[in-house]
């Protein structure tokens, strides 16, 4: 994002800004102000004092009971998505070494019995299926190869979330009707392959994968009791990432454009975020694409978005077009008002990067050791953006946050210079 552009637009902002920035409690005073005016007679006859305030009291107490009500559900759906993970991964423990489960940049699905496992790990770029089995039993067949990549070649998101048993056990409908949760999770493979039909796209992907495959053959298990396991691995094609932003190309050139963001920008975090994982969740948890969390950000979006704070289900995340809008629009209110105090456009940007990965308390504490950030805003501003961003690099409270900066200023540049 150039610093031009930013400057050109904060001013026209400004009154998005003051929108943005309008607290809960204004919000719910403008609406009862306006239940009450539509509630009382125009007759000229006058309102009992005591009982508008009455009226205002109890509509507010209605607001934080609600309020009160999303926090209780939502903390009672994380405890029993948490209960249903470590159940999982205690079953998984019966038979591997380790419980891999899918996470930001890694889907992992297991065979009904658990002795199979397949994984698409996308910041990688690779396809890893593994087999528990015998140590006298033979490498797998070319035949049982091809049979192996076919499955994960046919795998949609949608499937991938109906056979998940987690998700399954807490949310019951997960059919997400849209372009990309109805194809391959390999769509970006399969698409690139030239064929008269969808299905001859895949056989020839399938077979193109399954002659790439490396067999790693039976490697003893590393505890006791446990058989050895023969991993399958295939490298998908170097240009993969690309590839599969350029299906979400649509939706973030209309939110960027809206939350005034530079569209390099956006996309450079929903890489880091998630290698442009479909189903990509982390354990906070934080859900999609561009890595939503429910209580903080969704939060955020939704009273920007809808003038009222609500949590984002599981499923309205997974959604591509919901989930870039609400990682464009938290981007939006992190530039545009938490971190609108900083002037340099450039420096503002570092800071709005850092405080997408860890919130803008702590992109404070990099420059004065406290999370206010009123405090902070002269010591930014005294300084250059090129020194702003050695300080968040050098004190800020988290290496995954210095790690993270780093990594989407460097891919901001590459997708500034990518055709997309």
């Amino acid at each position: 994002m150039e610093s031009r552009k930013f400057r050109r637009s904060v001013l026209a902002s400004s009154m998005a800004i003051i929108i943005a920035t309008s607290s809960i409690f204004s919000q719910v005073h403008a609406d009862i102000f306006d239940e009450l005016d539509a509630a009382t007679p125009d007759d000229g006859s006058s309102t009992d004092y005591s009982t508008t305030q009455s009226g205002y009291a109890s509509e507010e107490e209605e607001f934080q009971a609600w309020k009160r009500q999303q926090e209780e559900e939502f903390s009672e759906w994380k405890e029993k998505y948490f209960a249903e993970l470590e159940k999982y991964k205690k079953d998984i423990l019966n038979i591997w070494d380790e419980a891999e489960v899918s996470d930001k940049k890694v889907w992992v699905e297991y065979s009904e019995d658990l002795k199979t496992k397949k994984v698409i790990d996308y910041e990688k770029n690779e396809i890893r299926i593994s087999i528990v089995e015998d140590e006298e039993k033979p490498a797998p067949t070319k035949a049982e190869i091809e049979k192996y990549v076919e499955e994960v070649v046919k795998t949609t998101p949608n499937k991938a979330r109906e056979a998940d048993p987690v998700l399954a056990a807490v949310e019951a409908d997960t059919k997400i009707e849209d372009e990309v949760n109805t194809q391959s999770m390999l769509a970006d493979v399969v698409d690139s392959t030239p064929a008269p039909t969808k299905r001859e796209a895949e056989k020839k992907a399938v077979a193109k994968l399954a002659n790439q495959a490396k067999v790693e053959k039976a490697v003893p298990a590393k505890k006791e009791g446990k058989a050895p396991v023969t991993t399958i691995t295939i490298k998908m094609p170097s240009d993969s990432t690309v590839k599969r932003a350029k299906k979400f190309s649509k939706y973030v050139n209309t939110f960027s454009k809206k939350n005034q963001l530079d569209k390099s920008l956006v996309y450079a975090i929903m890489h880091t975020e998630s290698a442009f994982n479909p189903l990509a969740r982390s354990h906070i948890p934080a859900f999609g694409l561009m890595q939503i969390v429910p209580g903080s950000a969704g939060k955020d979006v939704t009273q920007k978005l809808e003038g009222k704070a609500r949590l984002l289900s599981p499923k309205y995340l997974y959604d591509a077009k919901n989930n870039i809008q609400a990682g464009a629009t938290y981007l939006n209110i992190l530039y545009y008002s938490y971190l609108k105090g900083i002037k340099d456009p450039l420096s503002r940007e570092y800071c709005a990067i850092a405080a997408y990965n860890t919130g803008a308390g702590n992109v404070s504490v990099a420059f004065t050791g406290s999370k206010r950030l009123k405090n902070a805003l002269p010591i930014i501003n005294s300084m250059t953006p090129d020194e702003v961003y050695k300080t968040l690099k050098k004190k800020l409270p988290y290496d995954e946050t210095k790690k993270y900066l780093e990594k989407v200023v460097a891919r901001q540049q590459l997708y500034a210079q990518a055709t997309l």
